[in-house]
């Protein structure tokens, strides 16, 4: 018997166990679609089930497992597939572990063992980190072809100034499985302008850079920067159960020296932290250099649109 089969068969025996044992039991579900200007689609559609592994009234130890269809559409491409994964998490006094094995097929290159793995707390002078390692594919129709992966190493870190000011920065590095290496850094700073109405601004900045640019599997410059300025709105919605938040946001990028715009936006609805179930709804837009790794272009002409949904309902 196959491990994953093994690994399901054994959930499912927990989770049957938990039922009895008047531990939460909870099903999930999923879904994303995005599209970009040079007519690449990805749709994923999730559903699985798990349990909370501590007490009823503690939702954060937990272990579950969900299965993905994946569908890929592009000019001249098409391409479908599948994915389990094994989801827990635990917290070790001040420190959270999050962890999720993923074992993907896809029709076009076969299959690969993905993954993530994530800490985070705080630590002493109020920082608040976050080490967290992923392996996942490269979603563009040429490495799709060949089963393109990257292993991303990064560390996050963000600090409160002041009750309204934070400042955030992120540091790593992408080992794509053709060899590539790239540096990134970021950093965000946050200001919060009207508390009650949950109204704030920001700037942010991005850099990052390739050992072997010029790839046509994936965007892959030479050197890229960006620096954007946003402004962010968070409201209560009592109806809804939930919160609406959106930002806007606009500035300058540069791909190997050439300048050009840069923007996105962002609508979201997801449902008040302290409920024991939970959902996510988030629909956007953002711009880049890149108009597709099969024709690489520095002209920030290139959009990537997205919709991403999610649920869990507990059962207790």
């Amino acid at each position: 018997m196959k491990p994953i089969a093994i690994a399901i068969l054994t959930l499912a025996a927990s989770i049957a166990n938990g039922a009895k044992a008047d531990v939460p039991v909870f099903a999930l579900g999923e879904y994303s679609r995005s599209t970009d200007s040079a007519d690449f689609t990805a749709r994923t559609v999730a559903a699985g089930a798990g349990f909370y592994t501590s007490a009823a009234d503690n939702f954060i130890d937990k272990i579950a497992y969900r299965h993905r269809q994946l569908n890929y559409e592009g000019p001249g491409f098409a391409t479908e597939g599948s994915a389990d994964s094994l989801i827990a998490s635990k917290v070790f006094g001040a420190i959270r572990a999050d962890g999720e094995i993923t074992r993907a097929r896809v029709d076009s290159f076969g299959r690969r063992t993905l993954g993530a793995f994530q800490l985070a707390g705080q630590m002493p002078g109020a920082v608040n980190l976050e080490a967290r390692f992923e392996k996942d594919l490269v979603e563009s129709a040429p490495s799709l072809k060949q089963g393109i992966t990257y292993s991303a190493y990064t560390l996050a870190a963000d600090k409160e100034i002041t009750p309204r000011f934070v400042l955030a920065g992120v540091a790593g590095r992408l080992d794509f499985s053709d060899n590539n290496q790239r540096d990134l850094f970021r950093l965000k700073a946050n200001y919060v302008v009207v508390e009650d109405m949950g109204l704030s601004v920001y700037a942010k900045a991005r850099h990052y850079s390739d050992s072997q640019p010029g790839g046509l599997l994936y965007f892959s410059p030479d050197s890229y920067e960006d620096y954007l300025g946003g402004i962010r709105i968070r409201r209560r919605v009592g109806e809804l159960r939930g919160m609406v938040s959106a930002y806007f946001e606009a500035g300058r990028q540069k791909a190997n020296g050439v300048s050009s715009p840069a923007r996105g936006w962002q609508v979201r609805l997801e449902s008040f932290p302290d409920k024991p179930w939970h959902y996510d709804v988030a629909i956007g837009l953002q711009t880049s250099a890149d108009v597709g790794a099969s024709q690489p272009s520095v002209h920030g002409d290139y959009q990537y649109k997205y919709l991403r949904a999610s649920v869990v309902y507990p059962f207790f």
